[in-house]
């Protein structure tokens, strides 16, 4: 297998050589110690170099593995940011729903507060209604009660009057049994004259009884009429 030298390996090795050589009877020339010198340089500018570049590589490799971290980092925390998303999406989804539920509900307990402050309303009308009514049957009742009660006290004194009129009937059919026409001829007085007068004084005395005991609501009764 063929190995490939490095320059700063290359450069050692001319070093090696020219040291190498064997020592001419004469010194070497300013010349050569020139040309040495510049070739020992640019071996040390090689070999710093090599370890520029081997700690760059160092670098380089290292910054490989810290982007191969960071991108798996990057891969798992885009996949997290893509679970919450959908879990985000679905609470969102959930949400909605849930409000969309809510709104419903609210809708339907409107149509229901609707209607019951519609039933209400109309409660209440027909309460006020009912109770307009019932005051004027009220008013009706207490209006016939004092109604009653007046024609009640009128029947009474109706019914005191009727007999007190009953009584005075009475009291003149009585008299004129005792004062009959057998009477008057035994007194030796005709039917006429003193006795008539007397008569018709208690006939028109009966009467303003009758009429003083007389109903105001009645129809007084008529004045007897002299014979």
């Amino acid at each position: 297998m063929n190995r490939t030298l490095s320059p700063v390996t290359a450069l050692a090795a001319l070093v090696l050589m020219g040291s190498a050589l064997p020592s001419a009877a004469q010194a070497p020339s300013p010349a050569e110690e020139k040309l040495r010198d510049a070739l020992k340089g640019v071996t040390l500018q090689l070999r710093t170099a090599e370890s520029e570049k081997a700690v760059a590589a160092a670098e380089k490799a290292a910054a490989d593995q810290k982007n191969t971290e960071l991108t798996a980092q990057v891969e798992k925390l885009s996949k997290q940011l893509t679970l919450v998303s959908r879990e985000k999406a679905d609470e969102q989804e959930k949400a909605t729903a849930v409000r969309n539920n809510l709104e419903g509900v609210l809708a339907k307990k409107q149509e229901e507060l609707t209607a019951y402050q519609k039933s209400l309303d109309k409660w209440k009308a027909a309460h006020s209604e009912i109770s307009d009514i019932a005051k004027k049957k009220e008013a009706a009742r207490a209006a016939l009660e004092r109604k009653s009660a007046a024609l009640e006290r009128n029947v009474t004194d109706l019914r005191s009057r009727n007999l007190a009129l009953f009584a005075t009937a009475n009291e003149i059919l009585d008299r004129y049994r005792k004062f009959g026409l057998g009477q008057a001829i035994s007194a030796r007085e005709p039917f006429t004259g003193l006795t008539r007068v007397k008569l018709q004084n208690q006939v028109q005395e009966y009467h303003t009884k009758l009429l003083d005991q007389t109903a105001p609501a009645s129809t007084p009764a008529p004045a007897p009429q002299k014979p």
